[in-house]
């Protein structure tokens, strides 16, 4: 049983190997796969964001559907992905509506 187990989990690659496969996977992508992994869930976590039913029992489900643990991991990549705060984006966000529903629109003739 313990065969077959080792069987399914595929090669086992050495540390030296594991190390010059995520080179390559930086030389070809440009970033490391770590890396492009956060920034695919940080894409989902802001997709949600600028959804319209952003509150926080949905901000919850949305931070664990994208594969988060905790509520400071995604802060974490907030900070590290837009340079601020999760709450400090939204009342930026809210304000940069309240400024453009406050002028009228004016099609260009």
């Amino acid at each position: 049983v313990a065969a077959a187990e080792d069987d399914l989990e595929g090669p086992s690659l050495s540390s030296a190997e594991r190390r010059a496969l995520q080179r390559r996977f930086r030389d070809r992508v440009g970033v490391a796969p770590r890396t492009l992994r956060s920034v695919f869930r940080f894409r989902r976590i802001f997709d949600h964001a600028m959804g319209e039913e952003a509150d926080a029992a949905s901000w919850l489900e949305a931070g664990l559907a994208a594969g988060y643990f905790d509520q400071p991991q995604m802060a974490r990549d907030f900070r590290r992905f837009l340079g601020c705060t999760a709450t400090a984006w939204a009342r930026e966000q809210a304000e940069l509506a309240r400024r453009l529903a406050s002028h009228s629109y004016k099609p260009a003739p």
